[in-house]
């Protein structure tokens, strides 16, 4: 699975586990496998190129 970014909330939000995280509300869908149960968010880049780094999934 491709991790993706939207905004807002999921439509169908009792599909995913939520959780604040520095002011960010991440949605994760319950039934995705993660790497050591821990999702690494990260934003490299500057100006107009940056991009949200995920490993974990």
């Amino acid at each position: 699975m491709k991790p993706v970014v939207y905004a807002g909330k999921p439509q169908n939000i009792d599909d995913f586990r939520q959780q604040e995280v520095d002011g960010i509300n991440v949605y994760v869908p319950k039934d995705q496998q993660l790497k050591d149960d821990v999702i690494s968010i990260d934003l490299k880049g500057i100006g107009p190129f940056k991009q949200l780094l995920v490993e974990g999934i």
